[in-house]
């Protein structure tokens, strides 16, 4: 409706069809699909944006496709390491390889910790590459000194940073998206939880921003972290590797 209103046409030949479902769940089209008598191929994956989406919800093959460009990113540095000022190498960190998690990571970023894995030991590997360091060195003080963010507290710190900025603009998608609700109990107790938080069994609903939302924001309450007093800054250096922060 909207597509005939702004007078949008589809490329029938480019269009593809992807039947969400989970894994342990088969879908069984009994007739094809169509659109202007043309049938419409079904594809297991589809790239929309920059972003890969799999009929079984999960983002291996997103993760797959970043990890795989990340990978060339670290290939061509290492190679001209020793030409490339240290100055220039972290500019192609935060220019190209943080660019390409940054990109729609609220969307993908909640995926198993097998897939982050892949990206951490690139994060990594590129680490090495600009110390010229052997592949067997520890990084831990490589993402300290860099200030480098480990893409397994990417995900929380981003969703944090985003909350803090909805709620400063007065605006409530986040809070809307996940039904986020305080908790009302009858007796209040020092250890009491701020926000509700849902219970599911599966690991989509455990993905869920219904999920993850309350419970990073009761994580940040139980640390005294004050989301709408504490600047961006602060807000930084608490999911970095070296924090011991408290607010």
């Amino acid at each position: 409706t909207n597509g005939r209103a702004k007078k949008l046409k589809m490329n029938i030949y480019k269009t593809k069809a992807v039947l969400f479902r989970s894994k342990n769940k088969s879908v069984v089209l009994n007739q094809p699909l169509m659109l202007n008598s043309t049938p419409i191929a079904v594809v297991s994956s589809f790239k929309v944006l920059g972003v890969v989406f799999q009929k079984t919800l999960s983002w291996d093959k997103h993760i797959d496709s970043v990890a795989t460009k990340l990978s060339q990113i670290v290939g061509i540095v290492y190679r001209n390491r020793n030409i490339l000022p240290q100055n220039i190498i972290i500019l192609i960190y935060n220019s190209l390889f943080s660019s390409r998690l940054n990109y729609c990571h609220l969307v993908w970023a909640s995926t198993t910790k097998a897939n982050l894995h892949k990206i951490h030991v690139l994060q990594k590997r590129f680490l090495r590459v600009l110390e010229n360091i052997p592949s067997y060195f520890h990084t831990h003080e490589l993402f300290v000194k860099y200030n480098v963010l480990p893409i397994h507290k990417m995900y929380d710190y981003r969703l944090s940073k985003a909350f803090k900025k909805e709620v400063k603009t007065k605006s409530s998608f986040l809070k809307g998206l996940a039904n986020l609700r305080s908790n009302t109990t009858a007796y209040t107790t020092r250890h009491s939880e701020p926000w509700n938080v849902s219970t599911y069994r599966t690991i989509y609903g455990q993905d869920k921003l219904k999920n993850k939302l309350p419970r990073l924001l009761n994580r940040l309450a139980a640390d005294n972290v004050k989301l709408l007093e504490i600047t961006f800054k602060a807000l930084r250096c608490y999911f970095s590797p070296q924090s011991t922060f408290l607010m």
